[in-house]
Parts: structure tokens; sequence; C-alpha cells
């Protein structure tokens, strides 16, 4: 049985996501979304609570970015179901809670994953409940119930100052690399110090991208995901994700080191000198 305390801080019943999905008064992407990505969407958040960060990787056009921006308007409709979200997770003061996408550069971060944002939460639900964006404002996206969704990049600091409750970290791997630092791993930490102090077990943090080096910060995720039951991370391949018809990859290559097959869009300069042709 349903806590009661905890059934009043709602306003609306959240919806679990293969509803969210399938419904005509959910996300609207029935007949829309293709099978892969519904499939992992559900594994993600058929228990919401289940997974604290996920890492997806796949080449070019398998839908990482549709899934992450579909995988925000998610958390966002179940932030906006409670009644105040910053009294029930015992946040005080006006800072807003937020979700934020770090990309390579601030054009990217405002143009891929932020554009699937918008574009999600103009779905149905949203529009049926009332909590449209605030459209006189472009830079970012202010919703009601003062929740934020922010475009930044891994030399930003865009997030301090507000309550994270979720982060995506857009091509993860090809972020920049000097000697001192990894920008993808300095900044991926530290929205995730400020996830887990705010929303321990609530919040979310994504990684996704295409595949560079075997040893570099999104392969290390992989490798702590084998031992860390809170952490989801697939590779997902082209001929999984999309239609027979769209899929144009005429060789795959084989990687000994990782038992991993790659696709032709998938390849990269570094891969090309470890891999097999199969």
């Amino acid at each position: 049985m349903e806590d009661p305390k905890r059934l009043e801080a709602y306003q609306h019943r959240p919806l679990p996501i293969s509803e969210w999905i399938e419904t005509p008064y959910g996300s609207g992407l029935a007949g829309v979304i293709r099978p892969k990505i519904k499939q992992t969407l559900v594994e993600i958040f058929e228990d919401p609570d289940r997974y604290d960060e996920i890492v997806i990787v796949g080449g070019i056009g398998i839908g990482k970015s549709f899934l992450s921006g579909a995988g925000a308007a998610y958390l966002i409709h179940r932030l906006l179901c409670l009644r105040n979200p910053k009294k029930y997770f015992g946040l005080a003061g006006s800072v807003p809670i937020a979700i934020m996408n770090m990309s390579v550069n601030a054009l990217q971060a405002k143009k891929i994953v932020f554009g699937q944002v918008v574009d999600a939460v103009k779905a149905p639900w949203f529009k049926f409940q009332g909590y449209q964006p605030d459209d006189k404002i472009h830079s970012h996206l202010k919703l009601p119930k003062n929740i934020e969704v922010i475009p930044g990049n891994s030399q930003d600091t865009y997030f301090v100052g507000y309550d994270l409750f979720a982060g995506i970290l857009d091509e993860g791997a090809w972020h920049e690399v000097t000697d001192e630092k990894d920008y993808a791993e300095e900044g991926y930490n530290a929205m995730q110090r400020r996830v887990k102090s705010r929303f321990p077990n609530k919040g979310k943090l994504f990684i996704i991208t295409s595949p560079r080096y075997v040893d570099d910060f999104v392969e290390r995720k992989f490798k702590e995901a084998e031992t860390n039951p809170r952490i989801y991370a697939r590779r997902i391949r082209a001929w999984e994700s999309m239609p027979k018809d769209m899929n144009t990859s005429s060789y795959f290559y084989f990687d000994p080191d990782r038992n991993v097959i790659y696709e032709e869009n998938e390849m990269t300069p570094y891969l090309y000198s470890k891999v097999e042709n199969v």
C-alpha cells in the first residue's frame, strides 16, 4: 500500500514509463520511438530509483540524444507531478531545481541534447496540465514549480548555485583532455557531487557518446558498472536501433581487447589501429 503522506505530496499521478511512452496523453512518442530506444528507457526507468548513472555508447544516428532528451522529459514529468518539489526533497530557498546538459562546446550543448529536451516538453501531458516553459526566455527552459533546464559545456560551472537533479554529459568521450585534467570527468564528477548531495538515490546522471579510446573516461565507467549495480551501462548498435532499411553499414570491426564489435560509422582512427575487419 502507498504511504498516505507520500500520496499527499503528489498533485498528479506519475505515469509509469511504459504508460508515459505509449499513451496519447503522455509523451506522444507512441508509433515514433524506435523499439530499442523504448526498451532502453523502460529498463532505466521501470524502477525510477534503481539507477543513479546511465551510460550509453553508440555510433552516429542510433538515437543517443533522443534517448537522453526523452529521459529528461520523463524526469521533468515526475517532478511536476509533485505539489511542491522543493518541499518534497527538503530543499530550502528559491534556488531552482535544475537539469543540465554539458557538451564539448556551448553551441552543441544548446543545439543537440537541449534541443531534444525542448521538443520533448511539448508532449501532450505538459500541454494538458498547463506546464509550458516561459516563452520569453530562450537561453534555458524555465518551467513551473521552479524547475529549469540549462545547456552548458564541460568548461563551464553553470550548475553552481542550482539544486541539480539530473545531468547529461553529451559526447562524454570527446571532451578536451590535457596533462592536467580530463574535462569530461571533472565536469561529470562536479555534477555528480551536487546531484548526490541533494537528491540521493533519486537524481540521475547520463553519459551519452560515440566510442573513442580503450581507456577513456567512458570506458572506465563501463568497467565501474561491472561492480556497481547503480550504474546502467549499454552499447547500442545501429542494427539494434535503426529500422533495417536505414542500416547501411557494410563493414564491421572486432576489438579483441574489449570483445566488442563496431560498425563502420562508429570507427575512429584510433579504433582502426586496434581492431580487425570482420
